[in-house]
C-alpha cells in the first residue's frame, strides 16, 4: 500500500513569508467572468448532487497523497527560480575572481621592478656620498697642517719683536699681542709635544725663552718707572711748606696717573704667573716688593707725625681707637685702592704691607688696652675695631646705636677685607681681655658672695644694649638670682664684641657655672625655709629662664633670621613630664620636642640643664602632691602589708576568690568604714588648703600661666593616680553592696578640682567588663558626667574635654568614611553606646555655662599598651592558639588609633579651648589609615609570633576555618540564651562582637585636623610594634 504521509518541508527555508490574500482582495484582483460564473454554477450544482467516488478510507489517502504533491509542487516553483538566479550570481563572481588575480600578477611584476630602479639608485647615491667625504677628508687634513705650521711659524716673529732695541718696546701695541700669541703656543705645544711633531721640545723651551724675556722687560720697565716716579716725589715732598693737598697729589695722583700705563702690562705678567709660577712668579714678587719699598719710604715719616697728633698720653682710650683707627682705616684704604690701581694680585704681600703700617698705632694702643679694667670700654673697643674690620665707611659717629646698626651691613667689599686683615691684631687684645674681665665677673659665684653690701667703690659699668636675649621676664630681672642676672649681662655684653667660637665657649661656661651656682642656692634657701617648696620653684624659675636664655643662645647661632618662639620653654616641661618620655631617649627626644636643632656643640649644657630642669620639675610635683595624698598612699601601704602578713605561704598570688583576709582588713581600726569616710574628709580637706596655697605659689614664682597649667597638670594627675588607687583598694575591701560604701560626691570633686583650668574627662568602664551588671554604665557614663560637670562648674574650671566612642553613630550598619554630621544611633548596641550618648548630650548640653567651654572627642578602635580590650582579646586568642578561626569573609574596613594618638588629640583639645570654633563640637580621632578587620589582627599575631619564638614552634599548625556572619551571629544568639538559662556568666561572642567584628566602619579626621592641628603621631604599624615590644618587656 502506498504511504499516505504527506512529504516532509524542503531543507532550507524560504527566504521570504507566503503572502496570505483574503477573500476580499481574491475578488478585487480575479474577478470572475460569465464563463467562470456558469462553471461554478455548474460545480455547485453537482456538488449538491455529486456522487461519492470514494467508497474506502485507502481510496481518501490515496486521493490525498495526490493533492498534496500537486500543491508541494505548485508552492517550490519560486524556489527553483531563485536557485537558478543564485547560479547566475556565483557564474559571475568566479569571473570577477578571476579578473582580480589577473591584476594582482600585473601589480606584483611593478613592483618587483620598482625596487631593482631603487636599489641601482642607492648604490650610485652612496658611491656620490663617498666621494664627498673624502673630498672633506683631505680639506681637513690641508686645514690641520696649516693651522699646525702657524704654531711654529710664531717663534719667528717673537724673536725678531724681542731683538728690537729700545726700553719702550713693551708700550708697543704688537707687544702685548705678540705676548699672547707665544702664551697659545706654549699651551698648545704643552698639550701635544708627546703625539706627533718633531723637534716639539725644542721649540717649546725656545717659546718658554720668550715669554720669560717678555716679562723680564715688563718687570724692568715697571721697577724703572717706580724709581723715577718715588725719586722725583720725594725731593718734592722733602721742600718746605708742602701742603696736604699737595701731598695727596703727590702720593697718591701721580701714582694713579702712572698706573693707566704700567697696570695693562703688570695684568699680563700677574696673568702669566699664575699660569707658569715656575719661571714667572719670582719677576711678580720683585715687583710687589719695589712697590712696597717706595710707599713705604714716603709714607713711614708722614704716618708717625699723624700718631704723635693725636697725643695718645692724655686722650682716652675708647677716643683714641676711634680717631686712630679712622685714620688708619682711611690710610689702609687709599692704599688698597692704589695697590688695585696696579695690581690684580698679591694680597698676601699687601695684607703684610698695610699691617706693618698699623703696628705703629698698635704700639701706643697695646699698652692702654693690657691696663683697662673696665668690660664695657673694652668692648666698645671691640666695637670699634670690628665696624672698621668690616664696614667701607668715612668716619664713625658717636652714638653708640649706630655701631650697632653698622655691624649688620654687607660684609663682602673688598677694602673691608682688607682692614679686617690688617686690624685683626688690634681686635684681638681687647677680646682676650674682655673674656677675662668676663671670667671675673662672677656669675659663677657661690650665694654667699653674691650677697655682700654693695660698697659704692666698684668699678662703674655701661647697661649693655645688645638685643641677644628676648626674655619675657627681662624687665623683672631686678627679681632674679645675682648669678643669672651677671650672666645674661656678660654674655650680652661679649655676644657682639668677640668671636663666636670664643663666645659659644664663654657661653657653655657661664651657663654650666650659673646652672650649678642656682642648684647651691636652691639648696640654702631649701635649708634656711620653712618648706622646700619655695627652694624648689626658686630652682624651677630660674632654670626655665636659663633655659630660654639657651635657647635664644642657640637660635642666634644657627639661624639668626628666624624669630625667637618661647613656647618649647612650656613644651619642654610637658614632653619632660609626660608619661610617654620614657618610651622615648632622652635627651635628644626632649631636643625634637622642643623644635630645636641638635647641636653638639651645646649638647653636654643642654643634657646637663634638662636634666636639672626634670629633676626639679619632678620635686616641685612631689612637693605639692605629696600633702595630699601622704595619708591616702599611707592607707593603701598598710592595707597591702596585712593582706601579705595574712596570706598562707604558698598559696598562688592569682586567685579567683577573693582573699579571706578582706574580712581581716575590714576589721582593723584604722580600716572601719568611720575611719576610711574620715581619712577621705581629710584628703578633701588637704585639696581644699595644701593644694590651692601650692596652686598659689606656683603662679608667684612663675609668671607664665602655661607652666603653671603644665605643673599643676602633672600634680593633679598624681593626685588622682593615687586617689584613684585608694578607692579601687576602698571598693574591694568595701564592695558596692556591702552595707558600707565609700564614695565621693560632687562637692568633693568640686574640692577636688580647685585650682584646675582644664579637666580631660576618660573614665569608663569596659564595655567587655560589665555584661551582668548594665547599670554601671549609665551610673558612672551618665551620672558620674554630670557629677564632673556640675563640680567644674563650681570651681570655675573654664576647660573641659570628654573622651567618648565613635560607636554612638553606629547602629550596625557599614559606615564609611563617616564625618562628624552622622546623627546619634536610633539602634543602640549595648548599654555601653546608650549611657555614651546621653554623656555626651550632657557634655555639650553644658558648654557656655558658666564661662565652662566643652568638647568632645571620639577616637576610633583605640589599641596600644595597656589595651584591655581588642589587644587582649587577640592576645588571649593567639596564647590559646585558636588563631585558625575566622569570623566573616574579611572583607569589612575598620580604623584603628593608636593610644598616643588620642591623648595628643586630647591634649590638642584642652589648648584650643576655649576658642569659640572648638567649644561645643565634636571631632573623630583616627589614625587615617583604615585596615581590614583580620589583616590587623593577623599582623599582630605575627608579631607575636616573632616576639615568642617558642610559643610559635609549640602551636599546631591548623587549616583555617571561615565562619559566615549569619551562622556567627546564630552561634552568638544560642550561646547568650544557654549561658542564660544556666545564670553563667555572658560568653565572649556575643552579637555586639560578630556586629563588630563583620561590619565596615570607619571615619574622617579632617575637621580635627582642620581645627584641632591633629596629625597622628605613631602609625599603625608602629604601634603595632610598641606594642608588642612592651608585650616582650613584660
Amino acid at each position: 500500500m502506498a504511504s499516505t504521509k504527506r512529504p516532509g518541508a524542503p531543507g532550507t527555508l524560504t527566504p521570504h513569508a507566503k503572502p496570505v490574500i483574503s477573500m476580499e482582495e481574491w475578488e478585487t484582483k480575479a474577478p470572475l467572468g460569465e464563463v467562470e460564473a456558469r462553471s461554478v454554477n455548474l460545480i455547485k450544482a453537482a456538488s449538491e448532487k455529486a456522487a461519492l467516488p470514494l467508497k474506502t478510507p485507502q481510496q481518501f489517502y490515496d486521493w490525498f497523497a495526490l493533492i498534496d504533491r500537486s500543491v508541494a509542487h505548485s508552492q517550490e516553483a519560486h524556489y527553483r527560480a531563485h536557485l537558478e538566479s543564485v547560479s547566475e550570481h556565483l557564474d559571475t563572481c568566479d569571473r570577477l575572481i578571476q579578473r582580480i588575480d589577473e591584476i594582482d600578477s600585473a601589480v606584483d611584476g611593478m613592483l618587483n621592478e620598482w625596487r631593482l630602479v631603487e636599489e641601482g639608485g642607492k648604490s650610485l647615491k652612496g658611491a656620490c656620498e663617498q666621494l664627498l667625504e673624502e673630498r672633506d677628508h683631505l680639506l681637513s687634513i690641508t686645514d690641520a697642517i696649516d693651522e699646525r705650521i702657524g704654531y711654529f711659524q710664531e717663534l719667528e716673529h717673537a724673536t725678531r719683536m724681542l731683538n728690537s732695541p729700545g726700553d719702550s718696546l713693551v708700550l708697543q701695541t704688537e707687544f702685548l699681542y705678540m705676548v699672547e700669541r707665544v702664551d697659545v703656543c706654549i699651551e698648545y705645544l704643552k698639550a701635544h709635544q708627546q703625539r706627533h711633531f718633531r723637534e716639539a721640545e725644542i721649540y717649546l723651551l725656545r717659546f718658554q725663552q720668550c715669554m720669560t724675556r717678555a716679562m723680564t722687560l715688563i718687570k724692568m720697565f715697571f721697577v724703572g718707572s717706580l724709581k723715577a716716579l718715588t725719586v722725583d716725589v720725594t725731593k718734592r715732598m722733602s721742600e718746605k711748606d708742602v701742603s696736604a693737598t699737595a701731598q695727596m697729589h703727590l702720593l697718591y695722583t701721580r701714582f694713579y696717573t702712572v698706573s693707566a700705563q704700567l697696570a695693562p702690562l703688570l695684568a699680563e705678567l700677574e696673568r702669566r704667573a699664575s699660569a707658569h709660577p715656575d719661571e714667572l712668579s719670582s719677576l711678580l714678587s720683585e715687583c710687589h716688593s719695589a712697590y712696597f719699598t717706595a710707599r713705604k719710604g714716603l709714607l713711614v715719616n708722614r704716618l708717625l707725625e699723624e700718631i704723635k697728633g693725636l697725643d695718645p698720653t692724655r686722650t682716652e682710650l675708647v677716643e683714641l681707637t676711634r680717631t686712630g683707627c679712622s685714620y688708619l682705616k682711611q690710610l689702609c684704604t687709599d692704599e688698597f685702592d692704589l695697590f688695585r690701581a696696579f695690581f690684580n694680585s698679591g694680597e698676601d704681600q699687601l695684607y703684610a704691607y698695610l699691617e706693618s703700617l698699623c703696628d705703629y698705632l698698635y704700639d701706643d694702643l697695646r699698652p692702654r688696652i693690657l691696663h683697662e679694667p673696665r668690660l664695657t670700654a673694652l668692648c666698645e673697643v671691640c666695637t670699634v675695631l670690628q665696624a672698621l674690620m668690616v664696614l667701607d665707611v668715612p668716619a664713625i659717629d658717636d652714638d653708640d646705636d649706630e655701631y650697632v646698626d653698622e655691624l649688620n651691613l654687607d660684609l663682602d667689599g673688598s677694602a673691608g677685607r682688607a682692614d679686617e686683615a690688617v686690624l685683626q691684631g688690634a681686635v684681638g687684645d681687647p677680646e682676650r681681655y674682655s673674656v677675662l674681665c668676663a671670667e671675673g665677673a662672677g656669675f659663677g659665684l657661690p650665694a654667699e658672695a653674691c650677697l655682700k653690701p654693695v660698697t659704692g667703690f666698684e668699678i662703674k659699668e655701661k647697661e649693655s644694649v645688645s638685643q641677644l636675649f628676648q626674655l619675657k621676664s627681662l624687665d623683672k630681672q631686678d627679681t632674679w638670682y645675682p648669678t643669672l642676672r651677671k650672666t645674661v649681662w656678660v654674655l650680652s655684653q661679649l655676644h657682639d664684641f668677640v668671636k663666636s667660637a670664643i663666645f659659644d665657649d664663654i657661653a657653655r661656661e657661664a651657663v654650666n657655672l650659673c646652672r650649678q651656682s642656682l642648684v647651691s642656692a636652691a639648696e640654702t634657701l631649701k635649708s634656711k625655709a620653712q618648706s622646700t617648696l619655695d627652694g624648689q620653684l626658686f630652682l624651677v624659675r630660674h632654670l626655665l629662664i636659663l633655659k630660654e636664655m639657651t635657647q635664644n643662645l642657640d637660635l642666634e647661632n644657627k639661624n639668626p633670621d628666624r624669630g625667637i618662639d618661647l613656647s618649647g620653654v612650656t613644651d619642654t616641661l610637658a614632653s619632660m613630664l609626660g608619661r610617654t618620655t620614657s618610651l622615648l631617649p632622652f635627651p635628644n627626644a626632649l631636643l625634637t620636642s622642643l623644635g630645636m636643632p641638635s647641636d653638639e656643640n651645646m649638647n653636654d649644657v643642654r643634657r646637663a640643664l634638662d636634666q636639672e630642669l626634670k629633676i626639679a620639675c619632678e620635686a616641685v610635683i612631689a612637693s605639692c602632691a605629696n600633702p595630699v595624698t601622704a595619708p591616702l598612699r599611707s592607707w593603701t601601704d598598710r592595707v597591702h602589708a596585712h593582706r601579705l602578713s595574712a596570706k598562707p605561704l604558698g598559696t598562688s598570688s592569682v586567685s579567683s576568690e577573693p582573699p579571706s583576709s578582706t574580712q581581716t582588713v575590714q576589721s582593723m581600726p584604722w580600716a572601719t568604714p568611720t575611719a576610711v569616710n574620715a581619712l577621705f574628709t581629710t584628703f578633701n580637706g588637704a585639696c581644699a588648703t595644701e593644694l590651692r596655697a601650692a596652686v598659689g605659689r606656683l603662679r608667684l614664682y612663675l609668671e607664665d600661666e602655661r607652666t603653671v597649667s603644665v605643673l599643676l597638670g602633672h600634680v593633679q594627675d598624681r593626685i588622682v593616680d593615687d586617689w584613684a588607687e585608694w578607692r579601687a583598694l576602698v571598693r574591694d575591701v568595701y564592695p558596692i553592696g556591702s552595707g558600707a560604701e565609700v564614695d565621693v560626691g560632687t562637692e568633693d570633686l568640686a574640692r577636688a578640682m580647685s585650682g584646675a583650668t582644664c579637666i580631660i574627662h576618660t573614665l569608663s568602664p569596659l564595655s567587655v567588663n560589665y555584661q551582668r551588671n548594665p547599670e554601671i554604665f549609665h551610673q558612672v557614663n551618665v551620672l558620674g558626667t554630670q557629677n564632673v560637670i556640675a563640680a567644674a562648674v563650681e570651681a570655675g574650671v573654664r576647660k573641659l574635654v570628654y573622651h567618648s566612642s565613635s560607636g554612638v553613630v553606629f547602629d550596625g550598619h557599614d559606615i564609611v568614611n563617616g564625618d562628624e554630621s552622622l546623627p546619634y544611633a536610633t539602634k543602640l548596641m549595648s548599654p555601653y553606646t546608650a549611657s555614651r550618648i546621653l554623656a555626651e548630650q550632657a557634655v555639650l548640653g553644658a558648654n557656655g555655662r558658666d564661662g565652662l567651654a566643652t568638647v568632645v572627642i571620639r577616637p576610633t578602635g583605640i589599641f596600644g599598651v595597656g589595651d584591655q580590650e581588642l589587644i587582649v582579646g587577640a592576645y588571649d586568642t593567639w596564647k590559646k592558639g585558636t588563631t585558625h578561626v575566622q569570623l566573616g569573609s574579611n572583607t569589612n574596613l575598620g580604623d584603628k588609633t593608636y593610644v598616643s594618638n588620642v591623648a595628643h588629640a586630647l591634649v590638642l583639645a584642652c589648648d584650643k579651648l576655649p576658642d569659640p570654633a572648638v567649644a561645643g563640637e565634636v571631632f573623630f580621632i583616627t589614625n587615617n589609615d583604615p585596615r581590614l578587620f583580620w589583616d590587623f589582627i593577623r599582623a599582630l599575631w605575627g608579631r607575636l609570633d616573632e616576639a615568642f619564638p617558642e610559643e610559635e614552634a609549640k602551636r599546631t599548625k591548623r587549616k583555617p576555618v571561615v565562619i559566615p556572619r549569619l551562622l556567627a551571629f546564630v552561634l552568638a544568639y544560642v550561646m547568650g540564651w544557654v549561658a542564660w538559662l544556666r545564670g553563667a556568666d555572658p560568653p565572649p561572642l556575643t552579637p555586639y562582637a560578630v556586629t563588630f567584628a563583620t561590619s565596615t566602619m570607619y571615619f574622617t579626621s579632617e575637621k580635627a585636623k582642620r581645627l584641632l592641628g591633629y596629625e597622628p603621631e605613631v602609625g599603625v604599624d608602629e604601634g603595632l610594634d610598641l606594642t608588642v615590644k612592651v608585650c616582650t618587656l613584660h
